[in-house]
């Protein structure tokens, strides 16, 4: 009452003095806000545009990354050294000329040759050791239940041999089984061992890859590996790992066995590497017009982590303290590692743990160090740009937070 009375008193100048301040005041705050808005636009707008600008570069570089590893192993199935390695290798694997499999070895009571019996039982027995002290220790932290020899043992005598002379009787420590050249058993085999082991060896190290592999087309048998792991000298065909996806890229050779032609698998857990993720890339191995082996190469993971991001330099790929780029696969897991988990590993297995993540994946992803086909990421990305859609937008991400985010599909076969 009393400030009606007042402004009532006011003259009329001093009211349109008044009304012409309201005006001003409303006008700058008018203003204000739609410089705002349009200040706040424009950066979403640059944000968007940078995020988009990355994710086509990331894109770009992986799919390169990878048509780079299709031409290289094409080019090493060609090569006249992989060749004849391919054919000595061969030779020298059958001049071993073992019959019979390991099935004969433990229940064969009379034989013509006790030595060789004996022989071959010492080798089973030092072999049984050797998964039992250093393999399965290894293997149980990815796998349910308890690993049995009988089921991981290779099938036969020859592989039995090798895997003796070249994993458990090797001196070398596990990881490094590849420093031996010579098994010192006189055999053709590691004549021929020693004299490609180096030149293999210095051949993946410098290209990154984890291993190599030359596997007979006929028997499927691995005869040859750069690093000696358990796939070392089975087969691919009715041994231990007959339904991995290295049995599985090795068959698509098969199917597919054209001069030539690459194929490539996607990562899976691996046994022979501790149940850690692996990819394959294979291709045949052709004398002339004769099929005569198949190469496989297991690829690098941490060479496509390398290329997604930039050697963990966030920042300098204007992704900010928090920005990061992954790939993901059609099953919704991860085949990349996450920023999160190479940072703060502890605070990425709490905010993983909040969001209800299983206590079994979070004790793999403990374990192994790694995200890759652990971490769930099923967004309203992921899930656009597997229907082979791309776009920019604000999403939830896989910690359940909101995220500027970019995404589209990745074509690479297989």
């Amino acid at each position: 009452m009393i400030s009606r009375l007042k402004i009532n008193q006011l003259s009329i100048k001093a009211k349109l003095q008044i009304l012409l301040l309201m005006i001003s005041l409303s006008s700058i705050l008018v203003v204000s806000y739609l410089a705002w808005e349009r200040s706040r636009n424009n950066l979403r707008d640059t944000i968007f545009n940078q995020l988009t600008s990355v994710r086509s570069s990331k894109t770009y570089q992986i799919e390169s990354y990878f048509e780079l590893l299709e031409n290289h192993i094409q080019t090493l199935a060609e090569a006249p050294m992989v060749v004849e390695s391919m054919q000595q290798f061969q030779q020298a694997h059958q001049s071993l000329n073992f019959k019979s499999n390991t099935e004969n070895v433990e229940n064969s009571e009379n034989s013509e040759n006790k030595s060789v019996e004996a022989q071959q039982k010492t080798w089973l027995a030092s072999l049984e050791t050797y998964y039992t002290e250093e393999y399965f220790p290894r293997l149980k932290k990815g796998v349910k239940g308890e690993p049995s020899f009988t089921v991981y043992k290779p099938t036969t005598l020859t592989g039995l041999y090798l895997q003796y002379h070249y994993i458990a009787n090797n001196p070398n420590p596990v990881g490094e089984k590849d420093k031996l050249l010579n098994a010192g058993d006189r055999s053709q085999y590691s004549q021929v061992h020693s004299k490609y082991q180096p030149l293999f060896r210095n051949l993946i190290q410098e290209f990154g890859y984890y291993d190599l592999f030359l596997i007979d087309p006929n028997t499927l048998e691995i005869i040859y590996s750069v690093y000696k792991e358990a796939d070392y000298a089975t087969s691919l065909q009715d041994g231990p790992y007959r339904k991995s996806n290295l049995a599985a890229v090795v068959e698509a050779v098969q199917d597919t066995p054209e001069q030539g032609a690459v194929q490539i698998v996607d990562f899976k857990r691996y046994y022979p590497s501790y149940g850690a993720p692996a990819s394959f890339f294979a291709a045949p191995i052709y004398d002339g017009s004769q099929l005569i082996g198949i190469l496989a190469i297991q690829l690098p993971i941490d060479e496509i982590n390398n290329v997604l991001t930039q050697k963990q330099n966030w920042e300098n790929e204007g992704l900010g303290e928090s920005g990061e780029t992954y790939l993901v696969g059609e099953d919704k897991l991860m085949r990349s590692a996450s920023r999160f988990l190479l940072e703060d590993k502890s605070g990425y297995m709490s905010a993983l743990r909040d969001i209800g993540t299983p206590e079994r994946t979070l004790k793999l992803i403990d374990a192994y160090d790694t995200s890759i086909l652990l971490q769930k990421v099923d967004t309203e990305g992921v899930r656009t740009a597997l229907r082979g859609q791309s776009g920019t937008k604000i999403i939830q991400d896989y910690r359940n937070v909101p995220v500027l985010s970019s995404y589209a599909p990745v074509k690479i076969p297989g």
